[in-house]
């Protein structure tokens, strides 16, 4: 069985989606091909050479979307009758964005995306900015969302917002583009401005200065779930028809976003406490010993400052380290337990499965790096 892919290579995010199909056909050890389909073939030769086709390219959408063939579409929420699009989920990436900065201490967010590249997609991840922010329990203000047309427009539009701000940005190049003109005006990143990315491009991510924090989007389990999908269509498990969104792995700290811009200078200090601290086990009181305040001031300025009590947010900062750790390690989950301060795997399923409604196993399972 051979299946084509048309196929952009040129961004990791691509290439992260090549590596995850590859992956899926080497757990099928035999039977299955892949074939990468070039804008040039003509319909005539892709029907005779294939039994099915993943469309990742844009630029030979309306070509070869004709053929006759079944065919599946990934990034497109418009597509032809009788087919199906597999998508990230680009509202839980404006979401989960929002909720980053907001958790940080951020009053003023902001999200930039390039002028009339992906106006539909940037219009999903702004709606999921604006819907966390509007669902955060201390009122904050609009945030700021400016489409970039050239680099002189970009630099005028950072000088002129109110600061500490945290940018979305619609990926990664952007965010190094920000950070480039940050360095330029002699504004700190990410003391004054602090960058998020989408993509995960490691170069891009690594070369920059400081190093780019950005959401991992899961390119290598769409891949992987794109061509599960054909497949098993091919063999007659699975109907073609209903689209389907892949859910983004989470957040990938470096410098860009280092930073906690809060005004109380005890939340502030708290904040930094917990996350040098995790993943070693720290209770509220070690925070209270360290900073020298007492534990009734610190939750009251915790939860004036952040809509949320100091027990609730070390408990999602702990079950985010167990994300993590499951994500990009084999450790067993006792080790998981020690690492992060829980006194059993019982305890740690409870609090993974009432937060997250999946058991550790099944999210190591849907969201581990494949390959």
């Amino acid at each position: 069985m051979r299946i084509g892919i048309v196929i952009e290579t040129r961004s990791q995010v691509y290439q992260e989606f090549g590596r995850g199909a590859s992956a899926y056909v080497g757990k099928i050890e035999g039977g299955l091909e892949l074939i990468s389909v070039f804008s040039h073939y003509s319909r005539s030769l892709i029907e005779s050479e294939l039994d099915g086709l993943v469309i990742v390219s844009r630029d030979s959408f309306r070509r070869i979307a004709s053929v006759n063939l079944p065919v599946l579409f990934v990034d497109r929420r418009s597509i032809p009758q009788q087919r199906t699009a597999l998508n990230f989920a680009d509202q839980m990436i404006g979401e989960i964005g929002a909720e980053y900065f907001i958790e940080r201490g951020f009053e003023n967010l902001a999200f930039c995306y390039h002028d009339q590249k992906q106006p539909k997609r940037d219009q999903r991840r702004m709606d999921g900015l604006k819907k966390a922010i509007a669902a955060a329990e201390i009122g904050l203000p609009e945030p700021n969302c400016f489409a970039v047309s050239d680099k002189a427009s970009l630099a005028r539009w950072i000088l002129s917002i109110s600061k500490p701000l945290g940018i979305l940005c619609s990926d990664d190049s952007l965010a190094a583009d920000i950070i480039q003109i940050c360095a330029t005006e002699d504004i700190n990143v990410p003391q004054t401005v602090s960058v998020l990315g989408v993509g995960n491009d490691d170069l891009i991510c690594s070369l920059s200065e400081p190093a780019i924090s950005s959401i991992d989007v899961a390119a290598d389990r769409l891949g992987y779930l794109a061509v599960q999908t054909i497949h098993e269509h091919l063999l007659g498990k699975r109907t073609l028809g209903h689209p389907m969104e892949i859910l983004p792995r989470g957040i990938v700290e470096r410098g860009s976003t280092d930073v906690f811009p809060v005004s109380d200078l005890f939340v502030r200090g708290a904040l930094r406490f917990i996350h040098d601290k995790i993943p070693h086990a720290i209770q509220v009181g070690d925070i209270c010993e360290h900073l020298r305040i007492s534990r009734r001031s610190l939750e009251k300025r915790f939860k004036s400052s952040l809509g949320t009590t100091i027990n609730a947010y070390m408990q999602k900062t702990k079950l985010d380290e167990v994300k993590r750790l499951l994500r990009d390690t084999d450790f067993t989950l006792d080790q998981i337990c020690t690492r992060v301060g829980y006194q059993s795997s019982r305890s740690l399923c409870r609090a993974f499965n009432s937060s997250t409604s999946k058991t550790p196993t099944q999210y190591r399972e849907e969201f581990a790096k494949l390959g």
